[in-house]
């Protein structure tokens, strides 16, 4: 099936879906036949274009309504500006859109073979990132979770060099990312969202074998050639897929991309701890156990596992800098403090140690710290709002934000604590993460929702980003001592 035919199928269900009030569907016949193409000759590739002929001029109606058009289009073939007024009026109008698409999406995916899913691959990524972009997580992960959710057919496309363990490991990678954006979007602890910590959790697990696994694998760059070559040969032999994206490169080396998956996984186990402390995640309901016992399930033991895990990525990371001082590497440095300080504060919901929650404060305020510091004092950005925002890398800044929103949190559960030391705080914290998150996403996006509702803060884009100014002019952060 070409890219087109699956855009059209993905229109069709859209379009049903507005024609009545009942369920839409996907009419199997739409998809019959269309997985089952002969790659090794041109007649395949001529019937699969008469078959996008006829379809597209049917007289059908599918094109009369532009906005469910343009919105399917934007999916699978997107725009090069995330931020452009076409994305924009696209991911905003109607958020039911996405979710008909996401669905449609994955039982389309399922039918699809070994080679039309590696041939895709990126296009599918890259639609999968353009959601994660507006908020749109979880329709990004089950879309994602599509390519790589049949275990036979991950280890038949491994043995043919179609997908190696590097893609898998980098669509797992995602998976887990962005289940944990959706749940940090969330101002309180929901139990539907009880699930999808597990779910990241085994992502993460994954991703972090896979990383292993190519690392220890002496042949891997022959077989990384070898699966290039493959896919250049499919892609050509497609002619509908012609216009295939360049390669998606998630990180520049082996080591960071082994370092985010560690990351990414030390992050589900923070909230999978603080889900289970709080008696929201049961070992019932639950599907991941932990990593040393099969059987075990327990807040102590994810604890364990992440604060392990995120401690040896410090370790790993700060030896890293001196043969690696780029920003790639602080970002992974600095997001480990953040982690390592989200995890103590997601055990002390139980416990409501003024010990742990100083840990928590210390580590997330010396993310802050670090990375305002490498930006203003050895990178020369001026330490403004839209200074810090264009000579920035745009996901370092929005961790900085991110990381300013968990601090917040923490700071609102300390107040019926004693032994912290408040003189330290920043009272304007939530108008940082504000004001950085607006200067990427529209102000309807989750991510800004949910800063106003943990601070109930009204202010415009401008106020919010004088007031952050003459922070940052001041004293952004102070070192955070624990005095007791």
């Amino acid at each position: 099936m070409g890219l087109y035919r699956f855009f059209w199928c993905l229109l069709k269900a859209a379009k049903n879906k507005q024609k009545s009030d009942f369920p839409y569907y996907l009419d199997e016949s739409q998809c019959e036949g269309m997985s089952h193409i002969d790659m090794e000759g041109s007649k395949a590739s001529e019937s699969m274009n008469s078959v996008d002929h006829q379809v597209f001029n049917n007289g059908d109606d599918i094109y009369s309504n532009k906005h469910i058009a343009r919105a399917t289009f934007w999916l699978i073939f997107g725009y090069d500006e995330p931020l452009s007024p076409i994305a924009t009026s696209v991911t905003t109008s109607d958020r039911d859109i996405w979710y008909i698409l996401e669905d449609v999406c994955c039982k389309i995916m399922s039918k699809e073979t070994i080679e039309w899913k590696s041939t895709h691959r990126r296009r599918i990524l890259s639609s999968a990132l353009r959601l994660r972009d507006f908020g749109y997580w979880s329709v990004a992960s089950s879309i994602l979770t599509s390519l790589v959710d049949d275990k036979n057919v991950c280890r038949k496309a491994d043995e043919k060099q179609i997908i190696g363990p590097r893609d898998i490991a980098d669509i797992n990678f995602c998976i887990c990312t962005f289940l944990i954006d959706q749940v940090y979007s969330y101002t309180t602890v929901s139990k539907c969202l009880s699930d999808k910590l597990s779910h990241a959790v085994i992502c993460g697990r994954r991703a972090v074998a896979l990383c292993l696994q190519c690392q220890n694998n002496d042949t891997g760059n022959r077989m990384q050639d070898r699966k290039t070559k493959m896919a250049a040969a499919l892609e050509s032999s497609l002619s509908l897929a012609s216009n295939l994206l360049p390669e998606i490169s998630l990180h520049s080396s082996d080591v960071l991309r082994l370092a985010a998956s560690q990351l990414a996984l030390g992050r589900a186990l923070a909230l999978l701890t603080q889900y289970i402390v709080l008696n929201i995640t049961l070992k019932t309901d639950a599907t991941v156990r932990l990593s040393s016992d099969e059987s075990g399930f327990s807040a102590s033991g994810f604890f364990k596992e992440g604060e392990a895990l995120l401690t040896a990525l410090i370790v790993t990371m700060t030896a890293e800098q001196k043969i690696d001082d780029s920003l790639d590497v602080l970002e992974i440095l600095a997001g480990a403090y953040a982690s390592l300080g989200e995890l103590y504060y997601c055990l002390c919901c139980e416990y409501h140690s003024s010990t742990i929650l100083n840990h928590s404060i210390r580590y997330l305020t010396l993310s802050l710290r670090m990375v305002h510091d490498r930006l203003v004092k050895e990178e020369g950005i001026q330490p403004n709002v839209q200074g810090l925002c264009t000579g920035s890398p745009r996901s370092l800044m929005l961790l900085q934000a991110q990381t300013a929103t968990q601090l917040g949190r923490v700071y609102g559960f300390s107040k019926g604590c004693a032994g912290l030391n408040r003189s330290l705080f920043q009272k304007n914290i939530f108008y940082f993460s504000l004001s950085v998150t607006m200067q990427y996403f529209n102000t309807d996006h989750p991510l800004i929702g949910n800063i106003r509702r943990l601070e109930y803060v009204e202010e415009t884009w401008d106020s919010a980003e004088e007031i952050v100014n003459r922070m940052l002019i001041d004293d952004f952060l102070p070192e955070y001592i624990i005095t007791n």
